[in-house]
């Protein structure tokens, strides 16, 4: 038996969402069977494109799903003089049919903005959904989709990350804003303070003291877990004060040994 998915395609946009459970779809289907669809359902057109491409569903899954599990046949005759073969927009759907064109649509905003006020999602859901519109609109800004997703552009960020360094979604130099503007994707870097980072992680520098004199200070900072930036601003302290031997940088470090000490100005290259 036909489906009404095999005479109009669905948009990857409207599966951003995910569907109703089967006792949502029965309960939601015996509703309508009962007071009749009351939502349109929303279906984007392409002019420029012919036979199954021209329309595509955009919103509604749910509804002709349940209307479907509900025993109602949505489908026209063959020789049905407006829609023959295909769904009965007429007599069964009450001419509720809304058109939105390729052209001057975001099928994805309009899916966001049509479904994210109704639906309640969990946080992992919400997470999914990000990582949705991501996997669709990479050039998209963080503010921009947490807009649209009603989340927090951090929240955004930390999927984005996730999603680069998994290969999913490319690494873009510049995204584009809701105002259409292009702007860099490089974060500020925050500001390291050198003898505070340095304190916090004493134990972890400790050991990293101890890698041969000629460890470089990405390495030290990797080995420690702290950045590379703190190793360098302690290298500096030389550069600019000499004879302070580290007075900055060492002065979080009063309970290490004299040995150890002596190892950590060989390896950022200080005066014995």
């Amino acid at each position: 038996m036909t489906s009404w998915r095999d005479v109009l395609p669905v948009h990857p946009a409207a599966d951003l969402f995910p569907m109703m459970s089967p006792d949502e779809l029965r309960s939601l289907g015996d509703d309508i069977k009962k007071n009749g669809l009351k939502s349109p359902i929303v279906v984007l057109r392409d002019r420029y494109a012919s036979g199954n491409n021209a329309e595509q569903l955009l919103d509604g899954r749910n509804r002709l799903d349940a209307m479907a599990a509900a025993g109602i046949n949505l489908l026209a005759p063959a020789d049905d003089p407006y829609h023959p073969g295909g769904l009965d927009w007429g007599a069964v759907l009450s001419n509720l049919k809304w058109m939105v064109y390729a052209d001057k649509t975001d099928p994805y905003a309009y899916v966001l903005s049509a479904n994210i006020h109704r639906r309640h999602l969990t946080a992992e859901q919400k997470r999914e959904l990000i990582a949705k519109v991501l996997r669709a609109r990479p050039e998209a800004s963080n503010r921009q989709i947490a807009q649209e997703v009603k989340a927090d552009h951090k929240t955004v960020a930390q999927v984005r990350r996730a999603k680069e360094a998994a290969g999913e979604i490319p690494q873009l130099s510049k995204t584009t804003g809701a105002d259409g503007k292009a702007r860099t994707t490089t974060p500020k870097r925050p500001k390291v303070n050198v003898a505070e980072e340095l304190k916090n992680n004493r134990e972890a520098i400790d050991k990293a003291l101890r890698l041969p004199g000629n460890a470089s200070d990405r390495l030290l900072a990797e080995a420690a877990d702290v950045d590379v930036r703190t190793i360098k601003a302690a290298r500096q302290s030389l550069i600019d004060d000499p004879d302070s031997k580290l007075n900055v940088a060492l002065a979080a470090f009063q309970a290490l040994s004299d040995v150890e000490k002596v190892i950590f100005r060989q390896l950022i290259g200080a005066r014995p």
